[in-house]
């Protein structure tokens, strides 16, 4: 486990504490901390973590026009942008379909990021596709990244437990971890619905959401 970069926020990028979003989640039990070797933050969880390094959330609603293809992004002090799926996404719903399969895209595993400055880095926009969801239903989602920036890593525990997306939420279902350039950091996900925008969204008539 190497530190993070002296030039971001001290301390290690940490998991919220708490759902993203208002809508019904899965119960589900995180651990205290979220470890992944393929990066250099160690995810945990003190107390009151999300008000002392996150800025709140943000949403994208309706991705590619497709209806409660909801996703969230939390991004970290340091910059740092963990991106994942709604409380209001078919999968997280309740009664919703139930994953089967996690598989992320080519592009995203074919270059592993090394060193501290994560050098060879998978380039992602808005709508690179990061992963494909298959339920038991044979429904299927595309999971998309909605910020821009460098790749640090993919949750590949979704791989071994599909279900994980759903019953970990906004903690150990997080799908990817994604750093924008330094000169992009503070107006990452300044475009995309507010906490109470997408609440605001989700209980009410379409509203108008980024075009992504």
């Amino acid at each position: 486990m190497m530190d993070v970069d002296a030039s971001d926020e001290a301390g290690a990028a940490a998991a919220p504490d708490h759902e993203v979003g208002s809508a019904p989640a899965a119960n589900h039990h995180a651990p205290d901390k979220l470890v992944d070797p393929d990066i250099d933050v160690e995810l945990t969880r003190p107390p009151a973590v999300s008000e002392r390094y996150y800025q709140g959330a943000r949403f994208v609603c309706d991705i590619k026009s497709q209806q409660s293809h909801d996703q969230f992004v939390l991004q970290h002090s340091n910059g740092l942008c963990v991106v994942g799926i709604a409380p209001s996404h078919p999968l997280r719903t309740p009664g919703g379909p139930r994953p089967k399969s996690v598989v992320f895209r080519k592009d995203t595993l074919s270059k592993k990021p090394s060193g501290k400055k994560k050098i060879g880095a998978t380039w992602m926009n808005e709508l690179t596709p990061l992963c494909d969801v298959t339920c038991t239903d044979d429904s299927t989602f595309v999971i998309y990244a909605c910020v821009r920036g460098n790749l640090y890593e993919v949750n590949r525990r979704l791989v071994d437990n599909p279900g994980l997306i759903v019953d970990g939420g906004d903690t150990e279902g997080y799908v990817a971890i994604i750093m924008p350039k330094r000169d992009e950091k503070k107006t990452a996900t300044t475009e995309l619905l507010t906490h109470e925008q997408y609440n605001a969204r989700i209980a009410g008539p379409a509203q108008p959401s980024p075009a992504i």
